[in-house]
């Protein structure tokens, strides 16, 4: 068995930033399709806000939701490493066995 006794912080933050890219990227099309279908298909919740939704509001939906993602797990990343460095310090890495060749 071997042990994980520290992770790279950079490393992981960058592979998180791609989840994140990927997640964003999924749930913006998701949201920028559904959010304004609900709202303009429901007269009350839109007589709530004032009006229906435009158009052009679902590309502001799908780009928010995209930078909000990328940036959570870009930080997920970052405090994960960072924790996961400082609890293996403290209990010890997570043991792994590796296949030699």
């Amino acid at each position: 068995m071997q042990e994980i006794k520290k992770i790279g912080v950079w490393s992981t933050a960058k592979i998180f930033l791609l989840f994140g890219i990927l997640f964003g990227l999924l749930m913006g099309i998701y949201s920028s399709l559904v959010i304004p279908a609900v709202i303009n298909n429901n007269p009350d919740l839109a007589a709530q806000l004032g009006s229906q939704i435009p158009a052009g509001f679902s590309i502001k939906i799908f780009i928010t939701v995209l930078i909000i993602y990328t940036i959570i797990m870009f930080l997920s990343g970052i405090i994960g490493a960072l924790l996961y460095n400082g609890f293996a310090k403290i209990v010890g890495g997570i043991k792994i066995e590796l296949k030699t060749k």
